[in-house]
């Protein structure tokens, strides 16, 4: 999505709005494109960048402390093809990343940094008939059209390995065994009635390994497998834990000496419990969806890096012509 602030921006450059971004040539040099989010917009300038001097230029005047500062850098990435510079967005970001984007295309000219007259993956130059506006994963580049068809089969041909390497089953019993690891640290401050949040991620990062150490399939199937492990190992731990505290208080409560109950009755007792007694149960529900809620908190950063490195990985080329 592009919000009100970038499309103006936009507006004012004759930028098009095509497929969540804003694209086009930004004073007729360097293709730039412009994309946001939750609490960051980012500016993508599509360059040619061979020379070393002019990346350490680029590097320096990004990363001045000063610099970040007054214009709300938060994150930038240098390669050969982009300059990318993300911001934190919030009020009267849109004045800074403006001032931040002329300062960049100034230091990008003064270096004689190649633009969209060069193709942006061989860094070649560009024939008005041989070139093509191509969509990249989230950066719109201009490209040779031989290039464009590399990339293409590149991307089918990284697609169908993909499918092919690994296994989705063995990938969700690793995740499982590794989330259950890290829901451990979870359910000893569950048993104690101390909720912390951060501890979720403790289970996303196990699910992530174990997932990969069991050679699960690097595709979107690995996410889906992981929000489907967490949802069943936060059910899994409150439930292990209702037993297990039970258990404990009325096995070394005095009052019950000589009774002769098992771990087995106090099982039984509590799914009786929980089957008959409303308040019970939705007590029991509220602490999952709070369980669902501190634990999708923690591996939300985990579960967007994995969709967004199988997006990459697999998406193919988009012509914006």
């Amino acid at each position: 999505m592009i919000g009100s602030g970038l499309r103006k921006f936009a507006e004012e450059n004759g930028f098009r709005v095509e497929k969540g971004v804003a694209f086009g040539l930004y004073r007729g040099k360097y293709m730039v494109t412009l994309r946001e989010g939750v609490g960051w917009k980012s500016v993508c300038f599509a360059v040619a960048l061979q020379d070393d001097g002019a990346k350490y230029a680029l590097h320096s005047l990004i990363n001045d402390a000063e610099f970040k500062t007054k214009h709300r850098v938060v994150g930038c990435d240098l390669t050969s093809g982009t300059v990318r510079i993300v911001f934190h967005d919030t009020f009267g970001t849109m004045k800074r990343l403006r001032e931040a984007t002329d300062a960049v295309y100034e230091q990008l000219c003064s270096s004689e940094v190649k633009g969209a007259d060069h193709c942006s993956h061989c860094m070649r130059p560009l024939d008005s008939m041989d070139a093509k506006t191509v969509l990249i994963g989230d950066d719109v580049l201009p490209i040779h059209r031989a290039c464009f068809e590399e990339l293409s089969a590149q991307a089918e041909e990284n697609a169908e390995k993909a499918k092919q390497t690994g296994s989705i089953l063995t990938g969700a019993l690793g995740a499982t065994l590794g989330a259950l690891i890290g829901a451990i640290p979870w359910a000893i401050a569950y048993y104690f009635g101390i909720f912390v949040g951060w501890l979720g991620f403790l289970i996303g990062i196990a699910a992530k390994k174990g997932y990969e150490i069991c050679k699960g399939r690097e595709t979107r199937a690995k996410g889906i497998v992981m929000i489907v492990v967490l949802l069943l190992v936060v059910v899994f731990v409150e439930y292990a834990t209702i037993i297990c505290t039970s258990a404990i208080y009325i096995l070394n409560d005095p009052s019950f000496a000589g009774t002769g109950l098992t771990f087995g009755d106090v099982f039984t007792a509590v799914n009786y419990t929980l089957a008959t007694d409303s308040a019970a149960l939705l007590s029991c529900l509220g602490d999952v969806l709070l369980g669902w809620l501190f634990a999708g908190l923690g591996v939300l950063s985990t579960l967007r890096d994995v969709f967004k490195r199988a997006k990459s990985a697999q998406s193919a080329p988009v012509e914006m012509d």
